[in-house]
């Protein structure tokens, strides 16, 4: 078998969040991301940037969250229940941005990861939050920078331009959170930031860790996103004779040979007749690239890798834990890429 490994150590990736927002696709890395919730109620505060919405209580920490279309300049649109907050982490600052939505995770090459056009000014400009430009196949996505973000610089030449008067109805605007929003709306708003205000009773930041919620054949589990080295659409797939079932094929992944592997026997989820999987998640084990196919992703959330219930291996299961009043399954990804129901002896 070909050793992918040795390629790859020369080659330095990473993995990249992509959300979007006015119909516009962005990306950050995933290691500045603490964890992405669903869109709170907001407390309005004085002397602060234009661009920041107003704070919440996180567990016990006071994290700002700005508005990402008045921080381009752009005017800030109604806020949604279907929004989310990215929460970003440098250097111990939290920030949050207030997102469309969170849409997929791609491993990066950072030789694809090009500087924008006026590149040479805004390394002047300190406090300029697009640091490059990510190829994704057909598509140019803007990088943001975590670092200026948690920074929160007041960016003078905005305010400036904006005009006293402007900037006197800008502030006035949103001094009451979501204003146009209906009573049951601000109901929802207000009980998201109660569930985000209780602190974990001796919570430990190390054992915390991101997760992937996906479907497979309309079946919620989780998949624990530093095992994941990206997600990516299911492309050309070209059937290997004489394998098992569960073996869908090969898929050529950026001049990489992908192996497709379908998980729903060996993880208990029956065939449903009319459901297509629609992406891959990509992994890699001993050396080979992975693909495991998915309906879609989800949502991401934050989860204590120390709470939930044990599921006891049960169907390749590391424990269950509480997702939107229902219990998720939080897959054991490195047994099932070693179990022996999975496993092939090819002879050339």
């Amino acid at each position: 078998m070909m050793n992918l490994n040795s390629d790859r150590e020369s080659i330095e990736m990473a993995a990249c969040l992509i959300f979007s927002l006015n119909q516009l696709d962005f990306a950050v890395e995933v290691s500045s991301v603490r964890e992405i919730v669903w869109l709170p109620k907001l407390t309005p505060v004085e002397e602060v940037p234009h661009y920041v919405a107003g704070v919440l209580n996180l567990r016990g920490f006071v994290v700002p969250i700005i508005d990402l279309n008045r921080r381009f300049g752009h005017a800030s649109q109604p806020y949604l229940l279907a929004n989310k907050v990215v929460v970003l982490e440098h250097e111990k600052r939290l920030v949050g941005m207030i997102v469309d939505d969170v849409t997929d995770v791609v491993e990066v090459n950072r030789l694809d990861i090009a500087e924008t056009p006026l590149a040479d000014q805004k390394k002047r400009h300190r406090s300029s939050y697009i640091c490059g430009e990510v190829k994704l196949g057909e598509s140019i996505i803007m990088l943001l920078s975590a670092k200026a973000i948690c920074e929160l610089e007041l960016d003078d030449d905005v305010e400036h331009e904006s005009g006293e008067e402007q900037m006197d109805q800008l502030f006035s605007q949103y001094r009451t959170f979501c204003p146009d929003a209906s009573d049951e709306e601000q109901q929802v708003f207000q009980q998201r930031a109660r569930e985000l205000m209780v602190s974990l009773e001796d919570e430990n930041e190390l054992s915390h860790k991101m997760v992937a919620v996906i479907g497979i054949s309309k079946e919620l589990f989780g998949v624990e996103l530093d095992l994941i080295r990206e997600f990516t659409e299911i492309g050309h797939v070209v059937p290997i004779p004489c394998v098992p079932r569960h073996i869908v094929g090969d898929m050529n992944l950026r001049g990489e040979i992908l192996t497709i592997v379908d998980i729903k026997g060996l993880i208990g989820v029956p065939e449903r007749s009319g459901i297509r999987a629609a992406k891959l998640i990509v992994t890699a084990m001993d050396g080979q690239i992975i693909g495991i196919p998915i309906d879609e992703v989800h949502d991401l959330i934050r989860i204590d890798s120390a709470m939930g219930s044990s599921a006891g291996n049960e169907n390749y299961l590391k424990r269950t834990v509480e997702y939107n009043n229902q219990m998720l399954g939080i897959l054991d990804l490195e047994q099932i890429m070693v179990a022996e129901e999975l496993v092939v002896d090819e002879v050339v």
